[in-house]
């Protein structure tokens, strides 16, 4: 199937806006291995208020296509231990006060900071299987529960380079979804998924993720559990604990 609907994403998106059955916008599917959130001072601090806050999902681009939205743009995140939103903020802190690589972006036309995060399920092999793939064999069949047509439908992907796509197409029946709470019915815009299960944050500065996939140096990475978060920085291809 991810074939087939492979080369329907790869054409689908020409369509014009106008209808619910142009191309789409996605946010968070069912099927994905990770929700993805960008964050800022305030919404760690907000954070920091909450033993369950729920996250909005980070959609920062567009590709200037599309029309409506598929998917769920936020994550509840139940009993957060304090010692991993502790942790987040010190990410936070630590990226803020950075330069160069790891020094954090803007939001467009603005001052504001902001801080990537995907969250997985904790025991996801980010070092195996990368960063910023969404390894979702259903997501064609997930986003026409949202109303789209699949002629129009299109895949939205952080990583462009062929490589990420192809181990998006060969792995993906045997990388599990995030575990989390999926409506009775599918398509259902207001429902807000649940985790379920033990996380794995892992937190990078910048949205450079073709930098991130082909592990260029210096790049900078956190990954945060419940037992703590330790920090990697790439050089020659590896990830190296600091």
């Amino acid at each position: 199937m991810f074939q087939s609907t492979l080369i329907v994403a790869m054409f689908g998106a020409i369509s014009a806006c106008g209808s619910v059955a142009s191309a789409n916008n996605t946010s968070f599917l069912p099927g994905d291995a990770y929700f993805f959130a960008r964050l800022s001072q305030n919404d760690i601090a907000a954070i920091q208020q909450q033993n369950s806050p729920t996250l909005e999902y980070g959609n920062w681009k567009t590709w200037g296509r599309g029309c409506g939205f598929a998917g769920h743009s936020k994550l509840r995140i139940p009993a957060m231990p304090k010692s991993m939103r502790d942790d987040l903020a010190a990410a936070f802190s630590d990226f803020a006060a950075a330069t160069g690589t790891s020094a954090l972006e803007t939001r467009l036309g603005t001052e504001e900071k902001l801080m990537c995060v995907f969250i997985h399920n904790e025991d996801y092999d980010w070092q195996e299987h990368g960063l910023a793939i969404q390894y979702n064999e259903e997501w064609v069949a997930e986003t026409v529960a949202f109303g789209y047509a699949e002629e129009h439908v299109v895949m939205e992907t952080f990583v462009s380079s062929a490589g990420a796509i192809t181990n998006a197409w060969r792995d993906s029946p045997r990388i599990p979804r995030l575990k989390a709470t999926v409506p009775e019915k599918a398509g259902d815009r207001e429902f807000v998924p649940e985790a379920t299960g033990d996380l794995q944050l892992i937190v990078v500065p910048k949205t450079n993720f073709d930098d991130y996939f082909a592990r260029k140096s210096d790049l900078p990475l956190v990954v945060i559990t419940k037992n703590g978060s330790k920090s990697y920085t790439s050089r020659d291809g590896r990830w190296t604990e600091k």
